[in-house]
């Protein structure tokens, strides 16, 4: 049986949060990096005020298990603060969702969709299927609702099927209107393609980057003049939360909690200056984040930070 202390510097230890609690999850992570599904950095407090930054894995009524220094440990409850406490039993909830927000589902055809924004019924389904068809996205893999912040509006967005050429990811993204959710008074342009109280006008082509993390695959939006194997190892750093920063008001842990490390949008390199881009893990219309950051031998430094809220 281990704990923490054997993982930090007493200054920093939370060993006597978790003592011979903290257990190391037969057959979990040993080592490398943090799994693709843990995403956010939380700050971990015990009944004595001590604290640590680590990633929430998973939790139930009597203990929390949460990922730092390359391990998974499991907490008892009762060990922490009682604002820890709440922060697990949060973390741990099932997702809600409603009318407003329903779960993602893979429909016949195997089209995924993601009606966030608003549910179109399957007479719907088959126009905005048949306009993509027209439009010429051939085969639909994806259907989504999604909200037009800061207005009212809605709109509908159609992904085609991706094709892989090595490290690159393209596909075909439609947009498309529907009257009832659009900005009052608005309607097709020239050269729009409609359908019912549907139209669209053409498609474009969206290009993604494979970076590949252990044997994680992930899409980035946009690479430029820096190398995919140094984009790698700084993804590495990010997702496993071995990185460093000036705590300020612009760059703390509950901004840092806020970004989803899976879904890299951009690197980006001019000299020296290295610019990282993120979305809000909050989904489509939260916002982005955007880092600028140090690389030195292997070791990530958060400079500066930059949130966009729509």
């Amino acid at each position: 049986m281990k704990s923490l202390i054997a993982f930090f510097p007493l200054s920093l230890a939370l060993a006597c949060l978790v003592q011979s609690h903290a257990i190391p999850i037969p057959g979990g992570n040993g080592g490398g990096e943090a799994p693709s599904g843990q995403v956010g950095i939380h700050k971990w407090t015990n009944k004595d005020g001590q604290t640590i930054n680590a990633k929430f894995v998973k939790g139930d009524a009597e203990t929390v298990t949460i990922f730092t220094n390359d391990r998974d440990f499991t907490v008892k409850l009762s060990d922490l603060s009682p604002e820890s406490q709440a922060l697990a039993r949060k973390l741990s909830a099932p997702p809600t969702s409603d009318v407003n927000s329903p779960p993602q589902v893979t429909i016949p055809g195997g089209i995924e969709r993601d009606y966030g924004a608003g549910k179109l019924t399957e007479a719907q389904e088959e126009i905005v299927l048949a306009l993509a068809k027209k439009q010429g996205v051939a085969k639909v893999a994806r259907i989504s609702t999604i909200h037009f912040f800061p207005s009212a509006a809605r709109g509908i967005r159609v992904d085609g099927a991706k094709e892989t050429n090595g490290r690159e990811v393209s596909y075909k993204v439609l947009s498309v209107n529907f009257k009832p959710w659009f900005h009052p008074g608005g309607g097709p342009r020239k050269g729009d393609a409609q359908m019912g109280d549907f139209w669209a006008g053409k498609p474009y082509e969206k290009k993604q980057t494979i970076l590949r993390v252990g044997e994680t695959d992930y899409l980035c939006g946009s690479i430029r003049d820096i190398e995919i194997k140094e984009c790698e190892a700084m993804l590495s750093l990010f997702l496993a939360g071995k990185f460093t920063y000036s705590p300020n008001p612009r760059i703390n842990d509950k901004l840092l909690g806020q970004v989803d490390w899976d879904k890299p949008s951009r690197f980006s390199k001019r000299g020296n200056a290295i610019s990282v881009g993120f979305p809000h893990k909050g989904g489509p219309g939260s916002g982005f984040f955007d880092l600028q950051v140090e690389f030195v031998d292997g070791k990530l430094n958060i400079k500066q930070m930059f949130q966009a809220i729509p």
